[in-house]
C-alpha cells in the first residue's frame, strides 16, 4: 500500500487555465482524509480511499461554479497522477508532488 500522507502540490488542467492546489493528507490504512487549499479556495475532504497504490476521493468546489469533483490518482512514490472528473464538463489530467 502506498504511503500517501503528508504535504502534496497538485495541480488540474481544466479549460479555464491551471487549478493549483495543496492537499495535507492524513491517513489510516484504506482511509485518508486530506484539507486541500488551492485556488479554488479551502477544502476537507473526509471520504478518500486507498486501494494498494490508487487513492479516489471526491471534492465540492464552490468557484468558479459549486460542483462535485470525482477524482482518482496512482501514487508512485512522491508523484501522483490521475485525473478530476467534473461531470458534464468533462475530465481532466492531475498530477502531483510530494513536498
Amino acid at each position: 500500500m502506498a504511503q500517501i500522507g503528508g504535504s502534496w502540490e497538485c495541480g488540474v488542467e481544466t479549460p479555464v487555465g491551471p487549478r493549483r492546489f495543496v492537499a495535507e493528507i492524513t491517513s489510516s490504512g484504506e482511509r485518508f482524509e486530506a484539507l486541500v487549499k488551492g485556488n479554488f479556495g479551502e477544502l476537507q475532504i473526509t471520504d478518500g480511499k486507498l486501494d494498494g497504490d490508487v487513492m479516489t476521493w471526491s471534492m465540492t468546489i464552490k468557484t468558479p461554479l459549486s460542483m462535485k469533483l470525482d477524482c482518482t490518482a496512482t501514487v508512485n512514490g512522491d508523484q501522483l497522477n490521475g485525473s478530476v472528473s467534473a461531470g458534464v464538463f468533462g475530465k481532466y489530467p492531475l498530477t502531483g508532488t510530494r513536498i
